[in-house]
């Protein structure tokens, strides 16, 4: 009987024909791709201007929602304040008129593949007033995300002509309130398409509307980047959990926001306790965080959103307009501890290997998934006349919703970050039992 030496191909290894064929229908999308962004800059080039979006936005821009925060002020919002407002919101049009664009769809497909840009754009084409009589200063935080969230931008783009879409990729929106004897009560919703912008965008947008930074034209020509390692699983989770569960622009029905302080003392206490090693030679709040929320809810994994923006030089100024997010997996091995997290975060460890059980989305993570984004930023009044601010917070509802959201953010006040779940998941308890937690509150930052 003859012996056969045993096989050392790998059982998942795929014919080189179908290899060569994946790789060639790659390319094909690929070029397809660039000739619609030029046709679409060919038939803008009359009445408009045509910015081609970057690889990875036009991949997330079916899967992200808006960048949307509402600031909450006591006090009616009278002519003078409102025209103050509009003069921020032209003069900042007018040095940026992308604001003003729309996502153009590919005719193929339907995902936007540019962003166009009509000219001679106004204030009155991105700014809204509403009535709300339901908005008072005393509105639970998740009202005030349902309240609201229907005032945030478009999500992806809507089936129409190439540059004709509803896809809006910027808004603001002023919303009244309760007047009367006691005590008026207006809301300033400002909303920006996530596929276009990430947090450094859009803060340096909200600067400039709050008069707390000089207008100034941000640099919309994209720039190439990757992360600094384990870029090789993002087509894993483009392919899986984030292609099932980002299919609602808005909050759904039955999900429940809580607002939760976090202890600043304990974190420290828990930095503090990590032990240097040449790989790992610190671990961040975030890395703490975003550990101890995991464990709490346990996920066979949490997809991590990142920004390389710190790392890559080339895309570090925030003059630079775009949305350079990316995105991460941590299984529970690798968000066991803070020095975990950051290892796998650290730009000083080498590339991990794409593990076999990496190459495809088991289903035991469509019950079990966990998102983990920080939600940072620096100045956040917006000062105006005869009205007293009384917060700035993230809206949670122009977000995609997955069963299980761990989102955290930092107001300028404090250590906050909000948890978003299920009802009856029993995930508030068990977040509420973790030392970094100090309470839960309201919006106002007031106990519950």
């Amino acid at each position: 009987m003859a012996n056969h030496a045993p096989s050392t191909e790998h059982p998942l290894a795929l014919p080189a024909a179908a290899l060569t064929a994946i790789v060639l229908g790659i390319a094909l999308a690929r070029a397809r791709c660039v000739r619609e962004r030029r046709a679409c800059a060919r038939d803008a080039a009359r009445d408009a201007e045509c910015i081609e979006l970057s690889d990875s936005e036009v991949a997330n821009a079916q899967r992200v929602g808006s960048l949307s925060t509402v600031n909450v002020y006591r006090g009616e919002l009278g002519g003078p304040a409102l025209a103050h407002l509009k003069a921020s919101v032209q003069a900042t049009l007018d040095a940026n008129p992308w604001l003003a664009g729309r996502l153009a769809p590919s005719e193929r497909s339907g995902a936007a593949v540019a962003l166009y840009v009509p000219r001679g754009a106004s204030a009155s084409d991105v700014f809204v007033e509403a009535k709300a009589p339901q908005l008072t200063v005393d509105l639970p935080y998740h009202q005030l995300c349902e309240l609201t969230g229907c005032h945030a931008v478009d999500r992806g783009v809507q089936a129409g002509p190439l540059g004709r879409t509803r896809g809006s990729v910027f808004k603001v929106t002023v919303l009244r309130g309760e007047g009367g004897a006691r005590v008026g009560c207006t809301a300033l919703c400002v909303s920006m398409s996530h596929t276009i912008a990430d947090a450094y965008t859009f803060y340096k947008i909200y600067r400039m509307l709050a008069g707390t930074e000089p207008v100034a034209s941000l640099d919309v020509v994209r720039r190439p980047h990757r992360l600094p390692r384990g870029h090789a699983r993002m087509a894993w989770v483009q392919a899986g959990p984030l292609a099932a569960f980002h299919l609602d622009a808005r909050l759904r029905p039955g999900i429940e926001i809580s607002p939760l302080a976090l202890d600043a003392e304990v974190t420290r206490k828990s930095k503090a306790a990590h032990l240097p090693t040449p790989d790992v030679p610190f671990v961040s709040s975030t890395d703490v965080h975003v550990s101890q929320l995991c464990r709490a809810l346990a996920p066979d994994a949490a997809i991590v959103k990142v920004n390389p923006r710190a790392s890559v030089p080339h895309i570090a100024d925030d003059t630079i307009a775009g949305n350079y997010n990316d995105w991460l997996v941590l299984r529970p091995d690798e968000y066991a501890n803070a020095h975990a997290v950051r290892a796998l975060l650290s730009a000083h460890a080498p590339p991990p290997p794409l593990r076999d059980d990496m190459r495809g989305p088991p289903r035991a993570l469509f019950e079990s998934l966990a998102l983990v984004a920080s939600w940072r930023f620096g100045p956040t009044e917006a000062p105006l006349p005869g009205v007293e601010q009384l917060v700035h917070l993230p809206n949670f509802a122009g977000w995609p919703a997955l069963r299980r959201w761990v989102c955290l953010f930092t107001p300028r006040q404090g250590e906050t970050a909000a948890l978003v779940h299920a009802p009856n998941s029993r995930a508030a308890d068990k977040v509420r039992a973790l030392p970094i937690v100090a309470g839960f509150l309201s919006w106002h930052h007031h106990e519950q």
